[in-house]
């Protein structure tokens, strides 16, 4: 036997290979994220999906129609990972969330971080930066454009780096981004009360699972939950009136309105005889220039 052979066979050497062995893998363990499944909030779809919930290190896809239920369901899903203590980073690509709605998701051991970037396309640079930093549990990127096959398979792999859930919402989704979890509402209309007393009863949300668990469709009620936005397009309307209730701002009509002021002096006679004459408008009043806010 050679001089390295008797080393590594002596049992000294042995045990402390062994030893390191053990604290290798003590530290692989405490550094693995986790990975059990996020709870949805709604007990029927966790009922359906494997492992009870959003898959962890896995891409998700919640589709549907503008007043579908799908901004209250993602409002369930941020709010029931923050009460497991899990940080929440949701990308508001169409800037139209409203603020109210979301105050009371997240806390200081849970905070629920809302990006509103510049433009929509720059959604996609938002998630690759909330995902490769691992602080998140839950990543959403809501009304970005459809993702591309190859940024959908870039997104999953640091998702599943990290150990994050990585959801993607939008009024259409298919089989081009990979998802492995596919989710699709649809709105059903408040039929008329059978006791014929003309209310309507509570808005319901029919909830498809195609993809990632059982497939089966489950109706559930959001007539006293609904997450409402600002508007359906990323302008922020006009809210200066909103502060003097008492003195409403009345916007100024599309088509501007003409106002004389006669003159009673005989210059003024002669200017407006003579407005009249040549057929040209008379003297208006000075505009006030409007201004627009914006709210970013």
């Amino acid at each position: 036997m050679t001089a390295p052979a008797r080393v590594l066979a002596s049992p000294d050497l042995s045990a402390s290979v062994r030893e390191l062995k053990l604290q290798l893998g003590a530290i692989q363990e405490s550094a693995r994220p986790d990975r059990a499944p996020l709870p949805t909030g709604i007990a029927e779809l966790d009922a359906l999906l494997v492992g009870h919930g959003i898959p962890r290190g896995r891409l998700t896809e919640i589709t549907g129609a503008s007043g579908s239920g799908r901004t209250s369901m993602l409002r369930t899903l941020a709010t029931a990972a923050a009460s497991g203590g899990r940080w929440i980073a949701y990308i508001d690509a169409t800037r139209t969330l409203a603020p109210r709605d979301w105050a009371h998701v997240g806390s200081e051991r849970a905070p629920l971080w809302i990006i509103r970037p510049t433009t929509s396309a720059r959604a996609t640079w938002c998630a690759d930066l909330l995902l490769r930093s691992g602080a998140f549990a839950l990543v959403v990127m809501d009304g970005a454009p459809q993702l591309s096959r190859v940024l959908a398979v870039r997104l999953t792999r640091l998702a599943r780096d990290v150990g994050a859930a990585f959801v993607v919402t939008g009024e259409h989704g298919g089989d081009a981004t990979g998802s492995s979890v596919r989710i699709r509402l649809a709105a059903r209309d408040p039929a008329r009360a059978a006791n014929g007393s003309g209310k309507r009863s509570e808005r319901t949300t029919t909830i498809t699972l195609e993809k990632g668990g059982k497939r089966r469709t489950i109706e559930v009620s959001y007539g006293r939950a609904v997450a409402r936005r600002l508007c359906a397009h990323p302008e922020v309307p006009d809210r200066r009136g909103v502060a003097h209730p008492e003195r409403p701002y009345v916007p100024a009509p599309s088509t501007p309105t003409i106002t004389s002021y006669p003159d009673k002096s005989a210059a003024g006679k002669s200017v407006t005889a003579k407005a009249a004459a040549t057929n040209s408008v008379p003297p208006t009043a000075p505009r006030r220039k409007r201004s627009s806010a914006f709210v970013g």
